[in-house]
């Protein structure tokens, strides 16, 4: 943990990299913008064939 809670020019900062050639190769990442907040707790997973089937 970082000790701190985002700033808006951190979530800024991610979605001008997010927005550029940088991340021409990224496909369906989510990006955690906590400041290690969410470290050490578990994920919920949620299969893509829930949102296939709509």
């Amino acid at each position: 943990m970082l000790g701190r809670t985002a700033t808006l020019e951190d979530v800024g900062k991610v979605a001008a990299f997010i927005a550029s050639d940088g991340a021409a190769t990224m496909t369906a990442a989510t990006v955690n913008i906590s400041c290690g907040a969410l470290v050490d707790r578990p994920t919920r997973s949620v299969p893509t064939s829930q949102y296939l089937a709509e």
